[in-house]
Parts: structure tokens; sequence; C-alpha cells
């Protein structure tokens, strides 16, 4: 037989946890077909001497439903050897969508996931008006494959217009509501995903739609998904910050229950729904917040309301307050009394200060200051964190750049590798695609085999592969993902272990419209396979497109006819 592609000379980790093994691994039309000790022409070989050949990074929790339109490399996930990512998390689709609510659909999505408002103006083409229409949009112009949550953000304000951020919906409402999802999970959705958690606000500070939902409308919703028997419900409880509470919890597992799908959450583990024997997983990073930012312009500090609307001012009007004493004693009284009341707005708990460093000064009397955290800085001056943020922002035209770094003790390490050792925990959360303003992270996979398997010595690779790439497509339904099988796609990452880490991570400026994101390049992955074709070689595109939408009922389907 000639092969399309053949990868000889590799050690292969095949996704399930097995150990290792020296062989080749053949390619046909898309298709893993021999692997092993095998020969003949084909007409693409790759030598793997001295790297490792695993399946391609499955990433379970991305919000690329905008950026797919304009980048089908989902960058800088490809650069990373993710093949296959799930998008429309937390309930933030981009379909189904009404012309005259387009322009809320993309302000919601630039406020709640940090994305530039002028990239998404600029850069999404809105030619489609329902779910299965936006599918269609991707097929056949994709170089990573994509399966796509419908989200309920986009459902209801599809069914209600702007009564979505007013009131509960009415029967008849939901039962619309609850038709739509039945259509995208006929066209191959992943399932059907919500966030209700009050971390969440829309762009003029206002709930989003589903925080009016009750919890019938929830599960009316989610209903299709196990009608469907394919795909998976992806939630963000109401009270996940400070710790799920037991009704949260309990609404985990009646959706499971009821829908005989795994429901999939984040944050801690759920162990009532391993006790009811039901799929409730939750969805780990694995890797502390590293994150930059200066008083120009952040998100970071948008639980805090007078922070908020500081950090919105045009700059001369910015800087007058900062130097206003009455503004700065509102600052620090939010600093030391932040919102956790949902009725009072939005929840976001401020950066804890013994862990956010001065990153980066202009002044040379503030070298000292590099690396010392803002508490450190307090403490020797004798005054209020809020003051060292504002006096060093205001000494240096708001140019000093500060680093919040939520760095791991010894014990907070014990405690993430035991979540990651339970057979509920998916590592993902990668929120590839959002968060641009201030953190990549889609460096996860990368930085998750560096620091547990190279640095921390906590797992074997084959054990890190295991949870990068078979778990992820197990859960999500992505039946022929995940491994290296004869008979499963090609969907392959090869990378020498011994270089694999981040080199950089930079704000760029290669959005549409000129929007700045942050971007994290590795070194070490040197190859990129998608459905069989080389997607990324050394850090560079090849140009092919070989990435297709991951329609699950569909490949339901298909499976069911190969058997």
């Amino acid at each position: 037989m000639a092969y399309d592609l053949l990868i000889k000379n590799g050690v292969v980790i095949d996704g399930s946890g097995l150990p290792r093994s020296h062989g080749n691994v053949a390619i046909k039309a898309g298709r893993v077909v021999a692997m092993g000790k095998v020969a003949g022409p084909a007409a693409t070989v790759i030598d793997a001497d001295g790297l490792i050949v695993a399946p391609g990074i499955v990433d379970a929790h991305t919000h690329y439903d905008a950026q797919i339109t304009w980048d089908p490399l989902a960058t800088y996930s490809c650069w990373h050897g993710v093949t296959s990512v799930v998008q429309g998390n937390c309930g933030y689709s981009i379909a189904p969508c009404k012309p005259e609510d387009r322009d809320y659909l993309t302000k919601t999505l630039a406020k709640v996931e940090g994305i530039s408002l002028a990239a998404l103006e600029n850069g999404v083409p809105w030619t489609w008006t329902t779910f299965p229409e936006y599918l269609s949009k991707l097929d056949g112009r994709l170089g990573v494959n994509v399966a796509a949550y419908v989200g309920h953000t986009a459902i209801r304000r599809y069914v209600m217009g702007e009564a979505a951020i007013e009131r509960e919906a009415t029967d008849g409402e939901i039962s619309q509501m609850r038709q739509i999802v039945a259509e995208a999970m006929d066209a191959g959705a992943a399932g059907f995903a919500t966030s209700l958690s009050p971390t969440h606000v829309g762009w003029n500070l206002e709930p989003i739609p589903p925080r009016f939902a009750t919890d019938e409308e929830v599960y009316a919703l989610a209903s299709p998904v196990g009608d469907a028997n394919v795909g998976t419900i992806a939630i963000l409880p109401r009270t996940l910050i400070g710790g799920v509470k037991q009704h949260d919890r309990e609404m985990l597992v009646r959706l499971a229950q009821m829908t005989k799908r795994p429901v999939i959450t984040q944050g801690q583990l759920v162990p009532e729904g391993e006790a009811a024997g039901v799929a409730v997983y939750t969805l780990i990073n694995g890797r502390p917040f590293d994150r930059t930012f200066d008083l120009k312009k952040t998100s970071i500090l948008d639980g805090m309301p007078h922070w908020r609307d500081l950090i919105a001012m045009p700059t001369d009007q910015k800087m007058a307050l900062m130097r206003d004493e009455s503004m700065r004693a509102k600052l620090r009284d939010d600093i030391d009394h932040p919102n956790m009341d949902p009725a009072k707005g939005q929840i976001l708990p401020p950066p804890p200060w013994q862990t956010t460093y001065v990153k980066t000064v202009k002044l040379e009397k503030n070298q000292p200051l590099l690396g010392k955290s803002i508490k450190q800085v307090a403490e020797e001056r004798g005054t209020h964190v809020a003051d060292v943020l504002l006096d060093l922002a205001l000494e240096e035209d708001l140019e000093t750049r500060f680093r919040l770094y939520s760095g791991w003790t010894p014990e907070r390490e014990t405690e993430i590798l035991a979540t990651l050792r339970s057979p509920y925990t998916i590592v993902g959360i990668s929120d590839g695609g959002a968060h641009l303003d201030r953190d990549d992270g889609s460096e996860y996979s990368t930085f998750f085999l560096h620091h547990w398997v190279k640095e921390r010595q906590a797992m074997s690779l084959e054990e890190a592969i295991r949870l990068l790439t078979m778990v992820p497509a197990s859960v999500c339904g992505l039946w022929d993902r995940g491994l290296l099988r004869p008979g499963y796609a090609a969907d392959v990452m090869i990378f020498d272990p011994d270089e694999l880490r981040i080199v950089s991570k930079e704000i760029v400026a290669d959005l549409p419209g000129g929007g700045e994101r942050f971007g994290a390049i590795p070194q070490g992955i040197k190859y990129t396979v998608v459905n069989g074709e080389v997607l990324i070689k050394d850090g560079q595109h090849t140009g092919a497109l070989p990435g297709r939408v991951l329609r699950l009922a569909g490949d339901r389907q298909a499976r069911a006819a190969a058997s």
C-alpha cells in the first residue's frame, strides 16, 4: 500500500496511558492504518528519530467561536500541538443570532471574554443566522478540528430579544429555546453550554441572559442533549466563586441523571456525582495564572467598581482622578471590601497582592522595585496597596506594568495534583481565543507537559499525554480522536520532550482592526498533523487547511455504519 504519510523511527505514546514503544505510524485518507514495523512508499515521510509521536491535543474549553471565522488555525493553540478544539463554552456561541442582535452578541463577547471589540467588528463576517448555518460556514476552511457547543446566551437573546436580560422566560419561550437546542444537536453540536456565574456581565455591566434563567429552563434546554445521546452539558454554576454550594451540586447531578450525558463544570470536584453514579467532571487548568496588566487598559480590576470606571476613562481625566484623595479613598475601599453580592453587580475578586509584582518600570529610580510584590512595596512604604499602584503608574505616565502570578505553594501543588489524579478531572480551561487582553491560555498543554512531567516529575509522560488527549476526547464524545490506533483519525503531535517549553509570551497586534493580544510561543513542537496532513512544521503553517467540523450526531451515525 502507498501511504499518504509515514512517520518513522519515532517513540510512540498512543494516548492510552500504556508504555511507549518505538515504531512507525502509517496514515492513509486521514486515518491511521498501521503502526509498528511498517514500511512502504509514502507521499510524505517524517523522520521522527529521537522525537515523541503522540495524539494531537484535544482542548475541551475554548472560545474560538469568533476568531475561527477569520483565523482557521485557531492560533496560538495550533503551535502547541492542539488538533481539536471545543468552543462555545460558558454559553458564548455566536449562533443563533438575528441581524439586529449582532451588536449585542459582539459586545457581550468582547466584555466577558476580553476580546478586542475592533477585532470582532472587523473580523466576524456574520453570514449566518442559525446554528446549523454557522457550522456550515466553517466547513472546508479549518486548519484544526472544531466541535461547537450551542450557547445559552445566544439562544436566549434569539428568542427573547431585549427581554432576555430583564426577566424569566415563559413556558412558550422555553419551548422555542429547547427546539433550537434540538436543531443544533441534529446539526452536530457538541452539546449545550451555559454560565449562571455572577463573574460574567455584559457590555453595560448588566447580567448576562442566563442569569435570569430558572433551574427549570436550564433542565429543559439540556434535555435535547440527552435525546440526541451524544455530547455534553457544560455549565458554570451560580456559586462558582468561593466554592460550589449544595444546591448547585445537586443541580449538576440532576442534569447528568436526567440526560444520561456527561456534565462538565469547573474549579472543584463534585463527589456527589460519583456517589450517584453519574458523570460530573471538572475542568482544571493545571497551571498558575500568569497575567500582565497596567492601568492604561485592563479588565483584571473589573470586580471593583471604582477601579473599573477609572480604567475606562480618558487618560487625562484618569490621571487627574488618580491624584484626587477622595477618589483614592474609594479605590482603597474597593480593594478592602470587594463585592461578593451578585445582586450588587459583577463578582470578580481583586488580585492577590502578595503575588502581584512590579514587572517593568520606565524610571531608573524605580528599578529596585522590579520583582517585588505590591504588598511588599506597600509594607516598605507604610501605605496602602492602592497607593502603590497609583503612585507608580502616575510617576511613569501609566507605563508601569504589573504581573499577577498566582504561584503555587507546595501545599497548593499537592492539592492540584490530587485533583489531576481523579478520574473525574479534565485538563483544560485554556480559554483559547479569550481573555487575550491579559493572557494566552493556549499554552496550557505545553506548560502541563514541561512542569508536571519534566520539572515536577509528578507523573509519567504517558499519563500526561493521556490526560491531554484520550480523556477530553472521550468525555466530549470525539469518538475517533485522542488515541493513535489503526482506524482512528490521524491527528498527531510530534515533539522533543527535552526541548519542550514556553520561550516567549508577548503582546502582538495581529488581530483584525489592529487589535492586540498576548501570544505564547513554544519550543520543541516539531509537527502538528491534522487528519493526516501536516498543518504546522517547525512553528510555520504549511498552508494546508485539513481541519473539519466535528459534528457529533453525524460522527455517531458514521461510526454505527462502519460497525
